[in-house]
């Protein structure tokens, strides 16, 4: 199994954390393969026109001195709630503005970091077609064909479209990706309650073969899904939906999917636990990634 994860230097930020030391912290101890970063856009265009690179050329640099691989993902739709993280400066025009705006900040980006051989896939938005997070333009498909030919068209390395791994059929996905990542979360808090999702692994595997694409997980819950912030969590509440037996079982089940590659979701926690004295989760994950 080849293992990754997600950092977002904004999660890491709101946990209270500081996040270059927590980055350091987490990939000096834990020997992922392969991350995947945040091109934020209200952080790389605060203001129209000007644009600063400076928190994503760090990440950048760090990945490339452990060398960790770098899934670089893009759009208005990235990693970590409110989901959508476009600039207030954009929120106040249409849709035309707004996607002539995405497609420049996009075309900036990879033209900066096309150089960098770290870099080894692209993904544009994250699950475009499911509706989670907030937004008053909800995404177009023809947004997203316009990303994609316009990525392709700068740079020939592979572009990731992620989607639900429960709820969908990934064929809408597998239109605008070369791989298709799927994002897995066994337990889910809803009006009040735990639920349990579906966890047929026979299922992901027909769904695999139905869409002939490479098919990586790229979100495989290991972090709490509970009632408020997760740093407002106590352990009791937070064991509802992570520890170390589901997070045993969620490995499990990403292993019996038959697919190779997955990205466990919630590192930035794991650091934010340690930090608070709680090294439980961070290690038993140190041991399975490390072996």
């Amino acid at each position: 199994m080849k293992w990754g994860t997600t950092y977002s230097q904004k999660y890491a930020k709101d946990l209270g954390l500081d996040w270059k030391q927590a980055f350091k912290s987490i990939f000096d101890s834990i020997k992922f393969e392969t991350v995947r970063l945040c091109a934020y856009w209200d952080e790389i265009e605060a203001s129209k026109d000007s644009f600063s690179f400076a928190n994503l050329d760090w990440l950048i640099e760090e990945s490339t001195s452990r060398g960790i691989e770098v899934t670089l993902s893009l759009g208005r739709k990235v990693p970590r709630w409110p989901e959508y993280h476009e600039p207030s400066w954009v929120k106040a025009n249409d849709y035309s503005f707004l996607e002539k705006r995405l497609l420049n900040y996009i075309d900036k980006t990879v033209s900066r970091y096309n150089n960098h051989s770290i870099i080894t896939r692209w993904q544009i938005e994250n699950e475009p077609f499911w509706s989670f997070g907030n937004s008053d333009y909800p995404i177009q498909e023809d947004t997203v064909h316009k990303e994609y030919e316009l990525v392709k068209g700068l740079d020939n390395r592979e572009i990731v479209c992620t989607d639900t791994g429960t709820w969908s059929s990934w064929r809408k996905a597998a239109k605008y990706g070369d791989q298709i990542g799927v994002n897995i979360y066994p337990i889910v808090y809803k009006q009040s309650k735990y639920f349990r999702q579906p966890e047929y692994s026979l299922v992901y595997r027909l769904k695999k073969l139905l869409i002939s694409k490479p098919i990586l997980i790229s979100e495989l819950q290991a972090e709490p899904w509970g009632p408020g912030k997760v740093q407002d969590l106590d352990e009791a509440e937070w064991q509802n939906s992570i520890s170390i037996d589901k997070l045993n079982r969620n490995i499990l089940l990403a292993k019996r999917t038959g697919i190779d590659e997955a990205w466990l979701w919630g590192c930035e926690w794991w650091e934010f636990l340690k930090q608070n004295g709680n090294t439980t989760i961070f290690n038993h994950i140190k041991e399975i990634i490390n072996g």
